[in-house]
């Protein structure tokens, strides 16, 4: 019944929810700093959000906010913005440890991690997305700057795979209720070099030929 987005009409990135059914935005959060990729919790009475680290730092944070508002409650350290498990008790999230860059899943506090992957840090890893059931993970990787695709991980570890072969620049995804495909947002097939025109599009989750949805001049991410 509403929606959780990102706006700098305060001055500084912030959070604000606004009711489907209309009426002004409600602004969430209100410190210093950028806060960035909120997501709903289950039962839609708060929000995770994610704080990049300050210049010269490695890792943001990751924080747990009312969606009436107050103070923020801190969960991790965190490279990503986390993603919560459709059960309401676990996060998924990118973040720093033994040298490498890993995935990992968590209790709703932070606490009692299990790391599903890791891997050499690299280019960015983002966007940790649970399917229906909890059972996968897909992400964003890029291999070099603008060069993203989606991967599948099993939450329970294992060798991640890549699905798309896009290897551009892409913005967010999203899996259906039924986890037959993922939805994600890209720039194939744009000829601009510099913010190039993305469009909605879905693959299958086990991989396969992606299907653009969105067409026009008109960008959507």
């Amino acid at each position: 019944k509403a929606v959780a987005f990102v706006s700098d009409s305060a001055g500084s990135r912030q959070i604000f929810i606004r009711l489907l059914a209309g009426g002004p935005p409600l602004q969430i959060t209100r410190d210093a700093g950028a806060h960035l990729e909120p997501r709903w919790s289950q039962d839609s009475a708060s929000l995770i959000y994610y704080t990049p680290p300050p210049e010269g730092g490695s890792q943001g944070t990751l924080w747990e906010v009312s969606a009436l508002g107050g103070p923020p409650r801190r969960l991790a350290s965190s490279l990503s913005g986390a993603d919560v498990g459709h059960d309401g008790k676990r996060l998924t999230y990118f973040r720093l440890g033994d040298g490498q860059m890993q995935l990992v899943a968590a209790d709703r506090d932070g606490s009692i991690l299990h790391v599903v992957m890791q891997a050499p840090v690299s280019f960015s890893y983002r966007n940790p997305r649970w399917s229906p059931g909890d059972k996968a993970i897909a992400f964003l990787h890029s291999r070099e700057n603008w060069a993203d695709d989606v991967y599948v991980v099993r939450s329970a570890g294992g060798i991640p795979k890549q699905i798309s072969d896009d290897n551009t620049l892409m913005s967010g995804l999203a899996w259906p209720n039924d986890g037959s495909h993922i939805l994600y947002s890209s720039a194939r097939g744009s000829t601009v070099l510099y913010l190039p025109t993305m469009h909605l599009w879905k693959i299958s989750a086990e991989g396969g030929q992606a299907e653009q949805i969105t067409f026009g001049e008109a960008g959507d991410e």
